[in-house]
Order: structure tokens, then sequence, then C-alpha cells
């Protein structure tokens, strides 16, 4: 069976950035599962993986405008320490998580100096040209199941583990120190 919209798909892939920097692989761990068509993988990577099948390898190089953005300066934003619950155990390099009109905001602590505390709301792979080698392992027709799986479970991004106390703003002005996003 060939990559179409709507087929499942198993993959392992490495991810590198465009200087050769290992980002991700699915090497030694589980492949990935996804639902083709649905937006799981940049544009470009899913226009090199339609046609394909199983045992079919694809190496695709992409822009940053491409894949997951230009970093957006307004998604970084600065906040005092002291609005964070448990501010001496927030850590450079943490993913906290915030709620924004109901919706979970994954946040990276990228600074913390002269009592604030810089978030960043950009994707990890912002701003960077990135390379994908890819292998499909499998394809198949996708079930109603299958369906439901993807839609329930959402994205599958790790750090993604803490809750909100309370309904954030972007910025987490609205939380103060209620917010378990915000707090760590």
């Amino acid at each position: 069976m060939k990559i179409a919209e709507n087929t499942t798909v198993q993959l392992d892939y490495i991810l590198k950035s465009h200087d050769g920097t290992l980002l991700e692989t699915t090497h030694g761990q589980e492949p990935i599962t996804i639902l083709f068509g649905h937006n799981m993988f940049p544009g470009p990577v899913e226009a090199a993986l339609e046609g394909k099948s199983g045992g079919d390898t694809v190496n695709v190089e992409i822009e940053a405008k491409d894949g997951f953005g230009e970093v957006v300066t307004e998604n970084i934003a600065r906040r005092p320490l002291k609005d964070f619950m448990e501010p001496e155990n927030l850590k450079v390099g943490a993913d906290i998580i915030a709620r924004n009109a109901g919706q979970e905001i994954k946040l990276k602590v990228t600074a913390i100096e002269d009592g604030m505390v810089t978030l960043d709301a950009n994707h990890p792979f912002a701003g960077m040209d990135l390379i994908f080698e890819l292998k499909v392992l499998n394809v198949r027709k996708t079930t109603e199941s299958d369906i439901a799986y993807f839609y329930r479970n959402g994205s599958s991004d790790p750090g993604q583990n803490t809750g909100c106390g309370s309904d954030c703003t972007s910025d987490c002005s609205s939380c103060g120190s209620g917010c378990e996003g915000c707090g760590g």
C-alpha cells in the first residue's frame, strides 16, 4: 500500500539540524505512527512521503520557514520570578505548561536572571533549517479506532505532564502564583 491522505504510517526517523547535529531520533526506541495528511510533519516532509511504501527511505532538507517557522519574538515573554510557585525549583531548560483560553501552551524556560524569567513559546526547532531522514516501515488503511486515537491523544510532546491550576494568558500574567504551569 502507498502513503496517501488518511493512511496510517509507521516510521523510523532521524531529525538533524542543517549542521548535522542530532535533534531527535526513533532509533533504539519505538517507531512513530502518524495519520498521514493531517500535518503531523511539516508540509515538505509529507509531500516527500506521499506515494511511498513500506521499506522506502526519504531524505528531506527544509528551511526554517517551511519547517517549524521562524522564531516569533512575540512568543517570548519575561515574567517576575516572584510570580511563580516554588521559584527555587524553576530551572533553565525546563518545560512548563500554561493555559490560554482553555488551550495548553508549552513554554521553555530560557533564562532566569535579575529576578526575571524568560519564557519561550516558539517550537523548539523554530528558526532552524532541518534534515529529516525517514524510513517507512508500514502503511495501512486507517480504521475508525485509529482516527479516534489520533484525535484523542493529539501531539505526544514530552514534557507536557504538568498542569495549570487556572487559566493563564500566553505571558502568564493572569495566573500569578496560582498556576502550576507557571509554577513548575
